[in-house]
């Protein structure tokens, strides 16, 4: 029997709360994904499966905001009455199509095409860590500040697996 490296993240995420859907990720990387995605030589794969992951990620996130809407509200503080469920709603329907565009980009072979979908998701967590700071700066929120550093990193393994790599291969201006 193996023990997995991670596992020490495991076992925080079980035993505390999570602050955030960061606890997914740590969950992935404590299974291998980080290290599938360091093992993979061909950079198209890797671009795929980061791909994969972001997808799967985000259509986790779609789902807790369907069926649980007021559980990454109340994470950050934010108390929504059942009237006011249809912003994580609508929330759920763009992380759902975030989801499918992940998803589906997987099958593109234009370096071109890629390209505009990795800058697409990079413009989306970017933008979103803009818009959270001047919040989490205002209240102080360690939640907060926890998502608003998951998304950074999430545009710079963007970057640096997906746009670097099409722009070696020449697919972006």
């Amino acid at each position: 029997m193996s023990v997995c490296k991670y596992s020490h993240v495991k076992a925080q995420i079980i035993s505390k709360r999570p602050v955030s859907l960061g606890w997914l990720w740590a969950f992935m990387l404590g299974n291998g994904v980080a290290a599938k995605v360091h093992k993979v030589r061909n950079p198209m794969k890797r671009l795929n499966l980061l791909l994969s992951a972001h997808a799967a990620i985000t259509f986790v996130a779609a789902c807790v905001l369907v069926w649980f809407p007021s559980v990454i509200p109340a994470l950050v503080g934010v108390t929504l009455t059942e009237n006011q469920y249809l912003i994580c709603y609508l929330l759920a329907a763009f992380e759902l199509c975030m989801a499918y565009l992940s998803w589906q980009s997987r099958r593109i072979n234009d370096p071109h095409a890629l390209s505009v979908v990795v800058k697409t998701i990079m413009l989306l967590h970017g933008s979103s860590a803009v818009l959270e700071l001047d919040v989490a700066l205002q209240t102080m929120s360690l939640a907060l500040m926890v998502n608003i550093v998951a998304r950074l990193i999430v545009c710079v393994v963007f970057y640096c697996f997906g746009l670097r790599v099409l722009r070696l291969r020449g697919g972006t201006e």
